[in-house]
């Protein structure tokens, strides 16, 4: 079984400071059906301040295609 992440444990950790969109918003989203980085920043407004997270956003969504 491979480890969780570490921010399985923190659901309410900031991914996107600038919008306030925490790792829990961004796997709420995917599981209602966001399935790119665009759909994400549609929806959430994720990425659109000053960009810092656009990695940790396109990770969380690698890490569920993943999965």
């Amino acid at each position: 079984m491979e480890p969780k992440s570490p921010l399985e444990y923190k659901p309410d950790y900031v991914v996107c400071v600038c919008m306030g969109v925490t790792h829990a918003d961004i796997k709420a989203a995917i599981a209602r059906g966001d399935r790119t980085f665009k759909q994400l920043q549609n929806n959430l407004l994720v990425g659109m301040g000053c960009s810092s997270c656009h990695a940790e956003v396109h990770q969380i969504l690698d890490n569920h295609r993943d999965s």
